[in-house]
């Protein structure tokens, strides 16, 4: 855990550390509390409670006990787990299976997940498991899931967006109004910066060597995530496969969409709504985001080293068009 003061003139003050494997940093504008050590623990305290919880990093982690529970075992988990997972598996059926946390087993065989990865044969070998969603039921009344078949899950996609909801919980519970978080690129935004203008976000261009900035947008009281493949990845026989997986090939995703973003109320959905469009590939992803009044910005390639921008109607609304 880190604290600073930054610039003495603006009173802006950063906390940050590590958590989930990547870096948390929290910016708050014009603070007015007396104990910004205190405050920093308790802002480590709900991410570290997150990857404790799902990483399937941690073998004594919550998703890992689920992971290898016995199947028709009904097992406890925390309230925030169980918050999170509902949301998935509801965010899997609205995107019709563009996201889906039950793909742990693939994640892991492309040497995206704790484990190796597995042979060229096994990755690309057929996978004729059931449905996993249909394999898992909640209770939320009673604090339990259980299976009901042989399957794994994988928050990834949605837990960073979940613990950048966390913080802005922690910081607005204790009267801080004017911050802006972020974990790994996922953000959200609450009042404005020290000088009252609106905090402004960068988003790059896909590139995968090197950082390039290709707009910016000026946020308040909103969530943003961005999804792309150009970062993480792997290569197999001088082929690139992207760390997102298809849920419905199960193989990486096949798309023209090299990156997109999406801004919603909170975090979390953002996170997973990112992934999905991703999934889905251009023309269906708009006309999901158009349809359900999702805020999202797609970067496909256009030429060689070009990229074309395309927005969906909530997002023009919201942003407008780039500055030239």
């Amino acid at each position: 855990m880190q604290a600073r003061l930054k610039n003495d003139q603006l009173q802006m003050v950063q906390l940050g550390g590590q958590t989930m494997g990547t870096a948390y940093q929290v910016t708050i504008a014009n603070p007015h509390m007396r104990d910004i050590e205190q405050l920093g623990q308790r802002i480590f305290d709900v991410v570290d409670q997150v990857d404790q919880q799902m990483s399937t990093y941690k073998v004594r982690s919550d998703i890992c006990r689920f992971n290898a529970a016995p199947c028709g075992f009904w097992l406890e988990l925390p309230r925030e787990m169980l918050v999170v997972l509902k949301t998935a598996i509801e965010m899997a059926h609205q995107s019709c299976g563009a996201f889906d946390p039950t793909v742990f087993d693939v994640v892991d065989k492309w040497g995206f997940g704790p484990s190796d990865r597995s042979s060229t044969a096994e990755i690309f070998s057929p996978n004729t498991r059931p449905d996993g969603l249909s394999s898992i039921e909640l209770d939320a009344a009673r604090g339990k899931a259980i299976k009901h078949g042989d399957v794994k899950i994988d928050l990834c996609g949605i837990a960073k967006g979940y613990g950048v909801d966390q913080i802005a919980n922690v910081l607005q519970c204790v009267g801080i109004f004017d911050f802006l978080v972020e974990i790994a690129g996922e953000v959200f935004a609450s009042g404005t910066a020290a000088d009252g203008s609106p905090w402004r976000l960068g988003l790059e261009l896909p590139i995968p060597d090197r950082r390039v900035i290709y707009r910016y947008l000026d946020v308040k009281d909103i969530g943003v995530a961005t999804s792309g493949g150009y970062r993480n990845f792997v290569e197999i026989d001088d082929v690139i496969y992207s760390h997102t997986i298809d849920p419905r090939t199960r193989l990486p995703v096949q798309t023209d969409i090299l990156c997109v973003t999406v801004a919603h109320k909170d975090c979390m959905h953002a996170d997973a709504l990112a992934t999905a469009l991703q999934v889905m590939g251009l023309k269906k992803a708009l006309d999901f985001a158009n349809k359900k009044n999702i805020s999202a910005m797609f970067l496909s390639r256009s030429g060689q080293d070009g990229f074309t921008e395309t927005q969906s109607e909530a997002f023009c609304s919201m942003f407008g068009l780039p500055d030239d």
